[in-house]
Order: C-alpha cells, then structure tokens, then sequence
C-alpha cells in the first residue's frame, strides 16, 4: 500500500501505525542481575506511558531476558497535496 493512502486510511480510523519489538537474550548469572531482581526469581519493570517492558526471570541455571516495545511508526496526519509548482 502507497504510503498516502495507508496514511489516508489511519486518518479515516483515527489509528496510528505502529513498530513492535521483541528481544530475548539467555544472560550469565552475575551480581548485578540479582541485585535488580532484590532476591526474587522473577523482575519485571515498564515505564509510565508502557512503551517498552523488561522481564528477567530464572531459566535453566541462567538468566532470561526479554523486552517488548511497541513505538508509533506512522501518524495519521494526512500529507499536504502536492501541485506541479512544488515538484523540484
């Protein structure tokens, strides 16, 4: 879809378009992690506003980090027509 009428259609919906992340990395147990998890199996943090999430949890002897995040990718503000007179 040409970019236009993608923004065209978010407009119509009041929608945004949105980019999702995912990570996920198997850590060594070290110090610094158990300090941030304050002696629990399981650590999980996400800012106001929720754009991202941490998980840190025990796995199989190690550590398990996932993080999600989801960011606007595209407004629904509609681009300005372009005339003959704009084009360079």
């Amino acid at each position: 879809m040409r970019n236009e009428y993608l923004r065209r259609y978010l407009w119509i919906r009041g929608a945004v378009g949105a980019r999702a992340f995912y990570y996920q990395a198997s850590l060594a147990d070290g110090l610094e992690l158990r300090e941030l998890m304050n002696g629990q199996d399981h650590f999980l943090t996400e800012p106001e506003g929720g754009w991202y999430q941490i998980d840190l949890r025990e796995n199989e002897g190690r550590l398990l980090l996932q993080v999600w995040a989801t960011i606007v990718a595209l407004s629904c503000a509609q681009t300005p027509e372009r005339g003959a007179d704009g084009l360079a």
